[in-house]
């Protein structure tokens, strides 16, 4: 009794199934290119690290400060991977992945402080990455010839990690002792637009340039703290009585801080909003 029902259905689907995917295409696209990252609190804690340093030479009678050159932690690279269905030549629909990543190392965060016992260097190191799965909507517009301009528009999910360490050594030591380490992670939404043009070079290959925007703010951070129990990414200001500064910073704790020589108490804010420049190309199967 089934085999006619069975029958009717491929012989159903194989005639409509023409009309149902008629302009239908899948594309795989690939780009890559730099990306400027907002990061505004991480840079924060960066700058007030320095300025730390730097009160604490000006208020010794034995420390001179030689070199000074902290940068930002803003500019990286974002990469992504998605699979585009086209509906005609006006409308498209993208699911990708991809990451983000921006850091800065010894070389690009560090102090070098003559003391009576030798000169020393002081680094800090941080690094922000980003995971994004994101679902967009995608809008072409033929130019004529083989160039197409679009716009896209999506949002999704984005499993990001953020690490710090500060560091120290002597001239005499060519590597970076670390006394202070940690890593921590989160997940939250990100949006992302962006608007771009492609050339066709043949039916199944194209090239691509392409301008993004992104919005996101993580925060609820979690990692180990120094003794190994599980905490939450806290930010804060702290209140250093031999300088009388205070100081923005990071750390892992099991509860957040509290006590007069803190202020400002919250969880961590990792802002990866920011904008890309990305070249790539296009393989339609």
């Amino acid at each position: 009794m089934r085999k006619p029902w069975v029958a009717a259905a491929v012989v159903l689907l194989t005639t409509t199934a023409p009309a149902v995917f008629a302009g239908v295409d899948l594309r795989l696209r690939v780009a890559g290119g730099a990306a400027r990252l907002a990061l505004d609190e991480p840079n924060t804690v960066l700058r007030e690290w320095e300025a730390w340093h730097v009160k604490t030479v000006e208020d010794s009678k034995n420390m001179t400060l030689v070199d000074d050159k902290v940068g930002e932690l803003r500019l990286g690279y974002d990469f992504d991977v998605e699979m585009i269905l086209g509906f005609g030549r006006h409308f498209g629909l993208g699911f990708g992945a991809g990451v983000l990543n921006a850091s800065v190392s010894e070389k690009d965060a560090f102090l070098t402080v003559d003391r009576p016992l030798g000169t020393f260097t002081y680094a800090h190191t941080m690094t922000a990455s980003a995971y994004p799965v994101l679902l967009s909507a995608h809008g072409l517009l033929p130019l004529g010839g083989k160039f197409t301009a679009y716009v896209k528009a999506g949002g999704g999910l984005a499993w990001a990690k953020f690490a710090e360490r500060e560091a120290n050594k002597l001239p005499t030591n060519p590597k970076f002792a670390y006394p202070f380490s940690q890593s921590a992670r989160a997940n939250g939404t990100l949006y992302a637009a962006g608007v771009g043009l492609r050339f066709d070079a043949d039916d199944k290959l194209s090239f691509l340039v392409e301008f993004g925007g992104r919005r996101g703010e993580l925060t609820d951070f979690e990692g180990k703290a120094k003794d190994g129990t599980p905490g939450a990414l806290y930010a804060f200001d702290e209140y250093d009585a031999k300088i009388e500064h205070w100081r923005r910073r990071y750390e892992i704790l099991a509860q957040p801080p509290q006590g007069d020589i803190y202020r400002n108490v919250g969880k961590a804010r990792i802002d990866i909003g920011g904008v890309s420049v990305k070249l790539g190309i296009a393989l339609e199967f």
